[in-house]
């Protein structure tokens, strides 16, 4: 089944919906299922740093929560939803998607390379084996098409892994895989050889990522010195950028026929 918002069910059928999509969702209805968090602990300091953001009223961007077969599974913020509960709240506010199992452990395990904290080389594992749980190495997943290279799965991953560890990792952790994509060495399978994945692309990736986080993790900001302490930083970074050559991307322009 593919990703979609969960309509309204249950408790949500008369809850308020944000403009973001998000509701309220009561702590005692999210399920944490261990095999959806590819860290193998939580981090402490970070839990202590939310919990007193939110007793100081700084709001936070919603968790994320997989509606399964009608079971509400925390998804995207397990540290959110521990100060949360360390803060005495009994609700937060929660995107809900309805998606299989498989595809919440990918989900999970995505949601991981972009929440700011650093992941331990077992996490890059992990994601890994959630890449490849929920059918992610096929060129068209579910329809299985031709088998991605370790050079895509690689790329495809995020998490800097060279093509040669996940070559590996597949050999240890799914021999059949393996077994059945061969190995020539030079990190590509024997089915029809897809586009070179290109550098530039993920350096696009990296740096619009960053801005998105840089202004997520400054609205989080409670002092007033300390964002303005950013925006001055990202001034002198925007000025710099400036200097460098760069041409506004053309617009397609509409077609008057269609």
């Amino acid at each position: 089944m593919s990703n979609q918002e969960a309509p309204p069910f249950g408790p949500f059928a008369v809850a308020e919906v944000f403009a973001d999509g998000s509701r309220w969702v009561a702590l005692a209805d999210i399920k944490q299922d261990w095999s959806l968090q590819v860290r193998a602990t939580l981090d402490d300091g970070q839990i202590k740093l939310y919990t007193s953001q939110l007793l100081q009223g700084v709001e936070f961007p919603p968790v994320a929560l997989a509606d399964i077969d009608g079971v509400l599974f925390l998804v995207d913020g397990w540290h959110r939803m521990a100060a949360n509960k360390a803060a005495g709240n009994t609700k937060v506010r929660a995107r809900v998607t309805s998606m299989s199992h498989k595809d919440a452990v990918w989900e999970a395990a995505r949601a991981n390379l972009t929440n700011g904290l650093p992941l331990k080389r077992a996490a890059h594992r992990a994601i890994f084996r959630a890449f490849i749980a929920a059918d992610k190495h096929w060129s068209k997943p579910g329809r299985r098409g031709t088998r991605l290279t370790y050079r895509d799965i690689a790329a495809a991953l995020g998490t800097g892994t060279v093509y040669t560890t996940v070559r590996n990792w597949m050999k240890a952790d799914h021999p059949d895989i393996y077994q059945a994509m061969g190995d020539k060495g030079a990190g590509f399978n024997s089915a029809p050889e897809l586009a070179r994945y290109d550098p530039q692309t993920g350096f696009m990736a990296q740096a619009l990522d960053a801005a998105t986080r840089v202004h997520a993790m400054a609205d989080l900001l409670a002092c007033p010195h300390d964002r303005a302490d950013v925006i001055e930083r990202l001034e002198v970074a925007l000025a710099e950028l400036k200097l460098k050559p760069h041409v506004p991307r053309p617009v397609a322009p509409e077609n008057p026929n269609f």
